[in-house]
């Protein structure tokens, strides 16, 4: 190659070089925003579904703790108290007559709620919700059907799993199987996040069930 040849390829590249620059400079603030948008939008984005997780499961705490209370009265009380989104407050109003129903209401109630425990249209949260009201209901509700509502709140990552197991040993006692129910309790102790009434709930069932302080 020639100087000539050199000397022209250098200028060439030089002169490509400025003009990126140029370029770079006239409209770079436009890729800069671009990338701003695309990551904030991405972040802004995982934040929303992080705080409307955060929500669903206060709310489904708060109610769960209100289905827990001592009595009827308290129950009712605290489920009144709860204040829902538009789109979830009449499952929650579902859950308060639920609650006000006496036993000879049950098939309403089941009525009312069984319905919700399949609707794909609301959250997993609150299926799981009206499956453990109907199965706090204990034999009110058909034998099968609260095995199928167990079934499906006691799957891997559900919500109200550990709630769930209690209800499936309940089932087991009413069977007539006691050492199943015993060693159902034990492993339920071992569940991540057994609350403190849980626990003592299941250690008197232990208990109740024949077995010892060896068991906790």
């Amino acid at each position: 190659m020639s100087q000539t040849d050199s000397f022209i390829d250098e200028v060439s590249e030089e002169v490509r070089t400025d003009r990126l620059w140029h370029l770079f400079r006239r409209y770079g603030w436009i890729a800069a925003v671009v990338i701003v948008v695309i990551v904030g939008g991405a972040a802004w984005n995982e934040y929303r579904k992080a705080t409307s997780k955060a929500a669903a499961e206060a709310l489904g705490d708060e109610i769960v703790a209100a289905l827990d209370a001592e009595n009827a009265e308290v129950r009712l009380a605290q489920l009144s108290d709860v204040e829902a989104p538009e789109q979830v407050q009449p499952i929650v109003d579902l859950m308060r007559g639920a609650t006000a129903a006496q036993d000879e209401d049950a098939e309403n109630v089941i009525a009312a709620l069984e319905p919700l425990t399949a609707d794909a249209e609301l959250g997993v949260i609150y299926r799981d919700l009206a499956a453990l009201k109907l199965l706090l209901l204990g034999d009110a509700v058909p034998l099968q059907l609260r095995e199928e509502l167990v079934a499906q709140i006691t799957a891997p990552g559900r919500p109200y799993r550990v709630l769930g197991l209690e209800q499936a040993l309940l089932i087991q006692i009413e069977q007539g199987q006691e050492d199943v129910a015993l060693q159902s309790a034990r492993d339920l102790l071992q569940e991540a996040g057994v609350t403190q009434g849980l626990q003592q709930r299941l250690t008197q069932l232990i208990f109740a069930l024949g077995g010892s302080p060896a068991d906790f």
